[in-house]
Parts: structure tokens; sequence; C-alpha cells
């Protein structure tokens, strides 16, 4: 669950210290007007994750993962569904026989869902939820898993930060990195850290505004998230100036 409190803080911390600076230009005429300031929105490449131990194939399959599906499933076997989302998207799921024995599930269990413009791992961590199954890369594409397996295969990805760690006051330049890791240790898989002896670890880079997290499939894509709802704040925020 979120930590509401610093949630908060650090989402209205950026418009009490004067977010309207981050993202604005003067840039004269080609504004319209001399002094007119101009919304310039970093461009997406700058912010997106960068992968420090994934090799490309892998890269491009968590890139399929983010792709919106739209299905409908009545009752439709849970091999069925998993390979109707693949044709849409590319991916290919493959169930762990062993997982699947203990759970005793035998990949014919009836799924009952509707996805329209769904993200492709939201939507199969919703149909999975029922059996406590998870998802984790393979050689191959994404193996549906029990959640142990799933939590243990982790990696390393760099985040650029700059947008949401970083805000301007009168006298100098604040940097929320610090807030940010502990938010993010709050809210994305709690007991996986390092500091609850766990394998992962998240540390804020003031060199160049990035968070560099070890995490697991599930663990990357609640961090993606958690960022992403931080953006829309600060948009939403930067209205108000």
């Amino acid at each position: 669950m979120i930590g509401k409190l610093r949630l908060g803080a650090l989402l209205l911390a950026p418009l009490a210290a004067g977010l309207c600076w981050y993202g604005w230009e003067v840039r004269g005429e080609a504004a319209g007007k001399a002094g007119e300031p101009e919304r310039a929105e970093p461009a997406a490449a700058l912010l997106a994750p960068m992968e420090l131990e994934l090799d490309p194939a892998q890269s491009d399959l968590l890139r399929r993962l983010d792709q919106p599906v739209a299905a409908a499933f009545r009752k439709t076997p849970l091999q069925q569904a998993l390979t109707t989302l693949g044709r849409q998207t590319g991916v290919q799921f493959i169930l762990d026989a062993d997982a699947l024995q203990e759970a005793r599930i035998d990949g014919d269990e009836p799924v009952e869902a509707r996805f329209e413009k769904t993200p492709l791992f939201r939507a199969v961590e919703r149909i999975l939820a029922p059996w406590g199954l998870s998802m984790c890369l393979s050689g191959e594409g994404v193996l549906i898993t029990d959640s142990g397996t799933a939590r243990a295969q982790v990696w390393t990805r760099s985040y650029p930060v700059v947008d949401v760690a970083v805000v301007a006051t009168d006298k100098r330049p604040q940097f929320l990195g610090r807030e940010l890791v502990e938010l993010i240790q709050d809210v994305v898989e709690p007991d996986s850290w390092d500091d609850m002896d766990g394998p992962c670890y998240v540390t804020f880079e003031s060199l160049n505004f990035t968070v560099v997290a070890t995490q697991s499939l599930r663990g990357h894509k609640e961090i993606e998230r958690l960022l992403k709802m931080l953006r829309a704040g600060r948009t939403q925020l930067e209205g108000l100036c």
C-alpha cells in the first residue's frame, strides 16, 4: 500500500518549491510573444529506463509487455487465454509445469476477464492472480510460474528521474533523491529490499540523477508505474503555476 503521507509530500514539495521552472523556456518570438514561456516537455527517450544487464532480446520483450491488449474471455482455458494475448503482442508465454503441478493447475482453468487497451503485463497479472501465479523472463519468452520463483529472478535497471527528484527554490535546487528511494522501498515489493534481508537494492545516483534498482519483473513494472504516477502528479501541479 502506498505510503500516503510520504507520497503526498513528494508530490506537493515541487509545487511549494516552485516546480514551474521545469520544462519551460523563454523563447521570445518563437513562443508567440517576447518573453512568453513555452512548455518544453522532456523527450520521452531521455526518461526511459536503461537496461544494465539484459540482452537486446530481453529488453525487447519488456517493451512488448507494455503493449495494450483488447480481449474478452468467458470461461476460456488459461492456456488459450495466454495464447490469444501472446498472438496480439508477439510474446510467448510458457507454463512452468512444476509450478502448476504444485498449485494443482493443469492449464485448463477457466478465465473470466475483459480487457480494453490494458497493458499486457497488467492483463496477464490479473489473469494469474486467482491462482497466486506470477511471471519472470525466460530465454524464450515469459515464464508463468510461482511467485517465489518470479521474485528470485532479479536484475538491475537505471531510471532517469531528474524530472521528479530535482526541484528549484529561490536559493538553490532541492534534491529529493533520498525521499524518492524511501518511497520506492515503501511502495514496491516492501519485503524484497536488502534492509529486509531481501535480494533487491535501490539507490539514487546524484551525479546523473538516476535511480538504480535491482528488482524482479513485477518490481520493475511497479517502479515504472510509480514514476508514471509521480510524473502525472507533477504535470497536474504545473498546471496550477
